[in-house]
Protein backbone atom coordinates (compact mmCIF):
# COMPACT_ATOMS: atom_id res chain seq x y z
CA UNK A 1 0.00 0.00 0.00
CA UNK A 2 1.39 3.41 -0.96
CA UNK A 3 0.21 6.88 -0.06
CA UNK A 4 0.94 8.87 -3.21
CA UNK A 5 -1.05 12.00 -2.34
CA UNK A 6 0.00 14.67 -4.81
CA UNK A 7 0.11 17.35 -2.13
CA UNK A 8 2.23 15.24 0.21
CA UNK A 9 5.82 15.60 -0.94
CA UNK A 10 7.41 13.06 1.41
CA UNK A 11 4.99 10.20 0.70
CA UNK A 12 5.01 10.90 -3.02
CA UNK A 13 8.79 10.84 -3.03
CA UNK A 14 9.12 7.58 -1.09
CA UNK A 15 6.53 5.99 -3.39
CA UNK A 16 8.64 7.08 -6.35
CA UNK A 17 11.68 5.44 -4.78
CA UNK A 18 9.77 2.21 -4.10
CA UNK A 19 8.62 2.18 -7.73
CA UNK A 20 12.26 2.39 -8.80
CA UNK A 21 14.00 0.12 -6.30
CA UNK A 22 11.30 -2.29 -5.10
CA UNK A 23 8.44 -2.84 -7.53
CA UNK A 24 10.58 -4.16 -10.42
CA UNK A 25 11.81 -6.92 -8.09
CA UNK A 26 8.27 -7.67 -6.94
CA UNK A 27 6.97 -7.97 -10.47
CA UNK A 28 9.84 -10.18 -11.64
CA UNK A 29 10.02 -12.40 -8.54
CA UNK A 30 8.19 -15.42 -7.22
CA UNK A 31 5.42 -13.23 -5.78
CA UNK A 32 4.53 -11.54 -9.07
CA UNK A 33 1.41 -13.65 -9.63
CA UNK A 34 0.11 -12.95 -6.10
CA UNK A 35 1.12 -9.31 -5.80
CA UNK A 36 -1.60 -6.73 -5.22
CA UNK A 37 -1.18 -2.98 -4.80
CA UNK A 38 -3.16 -0.05 -3.43
CA UNK A 39 -1.79 3.32 -4.50
CA UNK A 40 -3.01 6.86 -3.93
CA UNK A 41 -6.80 7.14 -4.13
CA UNK A 42 -7.10 3.34 -3.96
CA UNK A 43 -5.24 3.23 -0.64
CA UNK A 44 -8.39 3.43 1.49
CA UNK A 45 -9.41 1.72 4.71
CA UNK A 46 -12.21 -0.16 2.96
CA UNK A 47 -10.01 -1.57 0.20
CA UNK A 48 -7.13 -2.27 2.56
CA UNK A 49 -9.40 -4.18 4.95
CA UNK A 50 -10.79 -6.19 2.06
CA UNK A 51 -7.31 -7.15 0.82
CA UNK A 52 -6.23 -8.00 4.37
CA UNK A 53 -8.89 -10.70 4.58
CA UNK A 54 -7.38 -12.74 1.74
CA UNK A 55 -6.41 -16.15 3.09
CA UNK A 56 -3.27 -16.34 0.91
CA UNK A 57 -1.93 -12.91 1.96
CA UNK A 58 1.23 -13.35 4.01
CA UNK A 59 3.10 -10.04 3.78
CA UNK A 60 1.91 -6.43 4.05
CA UNK A 61 4.17 -3.47 3.22
CA UNK A 62 2.80 0.03 3.78
CA UNK A 63 4.39 3.35 2.81
CA UNK A 64 2.55 6.24 4.42
CA UNK A 65 2.23 8.37 7.53
CA UNK A 66 1.83 7.02 11.02
CA UNK A 67 1.77 7.72 14.72
CA UNK A 68 2.04 5.58 17.85
CA UNK A 69 -1.21 3.72 17.21
CA UNK A 70 -2.15 4.30 13.57
CA UNK A 71 -0.89 3.94 10.03
CA UNK A 72 -2.54 5.96 7.26
CA UNK A 73 -3.24 5.31 3.62
CA UNK A 74 -4.34 8.03 1.23
CA UNK A 75 -4.79 11.33 3.07
CA UNK A 76 -6.51 10.70 6.41
CA UNK A 77 -7.61 7.13 5.63
CA UNK A 78 -6.75 5.06 8.73
CA UNK A 79 -5.62 1.60 7.62
CA UNK A 80 -4.88 0.18 11.07
CA UNK A 81 -5.55 1.57 14.55
CA UNK A 82 -4.45 -0.26 17.67
CA UNK A 83 -6.26 2.23 19.94
CA UNK A 84 -9.66 1.07 18.68
CA UNK A 85 -8.77 -2.58 18.13
CA UNK A 86 -7.22 -4.50 15.27
CA UNK A 87 -9.14 -6.83 12.95
CA UNK A 88 -8.71 -10.58 13.25
CA UNK A 89 -7.43 -10.55 9.66
CA UNK A 90 -4.00 -9.33 10.84
CA UNK A 91 -3.40 -12.79 12.30
CA UNK A 92 -0.73 -14.86 10.60
CA UNK A 93 0.62 -11.98 8.50
CA UNK A 94 3.94 -10.14 8.44
CA UNK A 95 3.86 -6.33 8.55
CA UNK A 96 6.42 -3.80 7.38
CA UNK A 97 5.24 -0.25 8.05
CA UNK A 98 7.36 2.42 6.39
CA UNK A 99 5.73 5.07 8.60
CA UNK A 100 6.66 7.24 11.56
CA UNK A 101 6.29 6.05 15.17
CA UNK A 102 4.37 2.84 14.43
CA UNK A 103 6.95 0.75 16.30
CA UNK A 104 5.85 2.19 19.63
CA UNK A 105 2.35 0.75 20.03
CA UNK A 106 0.92 -0.41 16.73
CA UNK A 107 3.74 -2.85 15.98
CA UNK A 108 3.61 -4.72 19.30
CA UNK A 109 -0.21 -4.65 19.15
CA UNK A 110 -0.17 -6.33 15.74
CA UNK A 111 1.97 -9.17 17.09
CA UNK A 112 -0.25 -9.49 20.17
CA UNK A 113 -3.24 -9.72 17.79
CA UNK A 114 -1.63 -12.67 16.01
CA UNK A 115 0.64 -11.15 13.36
CA UNK A 116 3.76 -13.23 12.74
CA UNK A 117 6.14 -10.28 12.83
CA UNK A 118 6.45 -6.50 12.53
CA UNK A 119 9.20 -4.15 11.43
CA UNK A 120 9.00 -0.36 11.55
CA UNK A 121 10.16 2.82 13.26
CA UNK A 122 9.80 4.20 16.79
CA UNK A 123 10.77 7.74 15.75
CA UNK A 124 9.71 10.24 13.13
CA UNK A 125 11.01 9.02 9.79
CA UNK A 126 12.83 11.83 8.02
CA UNK A 127 12.98 11.80 4.23
CA UNK A 128 16.49 12.89 3.36
CA UNK A 129 17.39 13.95 -0.16
CA UNK A 130 20.97 14.29 -1.38
CA UNK A 131 22.10 15.42 -4.84
CA UNK A 132 22.61 11.84 -6.01
CA UNK A 133 19.76 9.99 -4.35
CA UNK A 134 17.53 9.57 -1.35
CA UNK A 135 19.57 7.39 1.04
CA UNK A 136 16.66 7.10 3.46
CA UNK A 137 14.73 5.03 0.90
CA UNK A 138 17.36 2.35 0.44
CA UNK A 139 17.58 0.97 4.00
CA UNK A 140 13.83 0.58 4.00
CA UNK A 141 13.26 -0.92 0.56
CA UNK A 142 16.02 -3.44 1.32
CA UNK A 143 13.66 -4.98 3.89
CA UNK A 144 11.10 -5.85 1.24
CA UNK A 145 13.75 -6.88 -1.26
CA UNK A 146 15.42 -9.20 1.24
CA UNK A 147 12.11 -10.94 1.95
CA UNK A 148 11.49 -11.32 -1.79
CA UNK A 149 14.81 -13.19 -1.92
CA UNK A 150 13.52 -15.62 0.69
CA UNK A 151 15.23 -14.22 3.76
CA UNK A 152 13.62 -14.10 7.21
CA UNK A 153 12.45 -10.92 8.93
CA UNK A 154 15.47 -11.06 11.22
CA UNK A 155 17.78 -11.27 8.22
CA UNK A 156 15.92 -8.48 6.44
CA UNK A 157 16.29 -6.24 9.48
CA UNK A 158 20.02 -6.96 9.61
CA UNK A 159 20.32 -6.18 5.90
CA UNK A 160 18.64 -2.84 6.52
CA UNK A 161 21.02 -2.06 9.38
CA UNK A 162 23.97 -2.84 7.10
CA UNK A 163 22.71 -0.45 4.42
CA UNK A 164 22.06 2.23 7.04
CA UNK A 165 25.64 1.71 8.25
CA UNK A 166 27.11 1.91 4.76
CA UNK A 167 25.34 5.18 3.99
CA UNK A 168 26.32 6.65 7.37
CA UNK A 169 29.96 5.64 6.87
CA UNK A 170 30.01 7.11 3.35
CA UNK A 171 28.77 10.49 4.54
CA UNK A 172 30.74 10.62 7.80
CA UNK A 173 34.05 11.42 6.11
CA UNK A 174 33.27 14.65 4.21
CA UNK A 175 34.14 17.82 6.06
CA UNK A 176 31.85 19.23 7.17
CA UNK A 177 29.73 16.12 7.74
CA UNK A 178 26.13 16.58 6.53
CA UNK A 179 23.86 17.59 9.39
CA UNK A 180 21.34 14.85 8.55
CA UNK A 181 23.75 12.03 9.40
CA UNK A 182 22.80 12.31 13.10
CA UNK A 183 19.13 11.92 12.18
CA UNK A 184 19.98 8.92 10.05
CA UNK A 185 21.84 7.30 12.96
CA UNK A 186 18.77 7.82 15.14
CA UNK A 187 16.49 6.22 12.54
CA UNK A 188 18.75 3.17 12.35
CA UNK A 189 18.76 2.85 16.13
CA UNK A 190 14.98 3.07 16.21
CA UNK A 191 14.20 0.62 13.42
CA UNK A 192 12.60 -2.17 15.43
CA UNK A 193 11.74 -5.74 14.53
CA UNK A 194 12.17 -9.36 15.61
CA UNK A 195 15.96 -9.20 15.39
CA UNK A 196 16.11 -6.66 18.23
CA UNK A 197 13.07 -7.48 20.37
CA UNK A 198 10.84 -10.60 20.55
CA UNK A 199 7.72 -8.45 21.03
CA UNK A 200 7.97 -7.64 17.33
Amino acid sequence: ADDDTSGDESSAFTYKMRKKYLYPNVLSGAFSSKYTSLVGADDTQTKFSSKLQASDLIYVSVNGHGNNTQVFGNGTEVLLDSSTGLPSSVSGKIFHLFACLTGNNLGPALVTAGAKAFIGYKVLYTVIVTPWSNPSAFPDTIIDNSLIKGKTMRQAQRDSYRVFGAVIAYYTFPIPMPTWVGTFISMRANLVGPDTDPKY
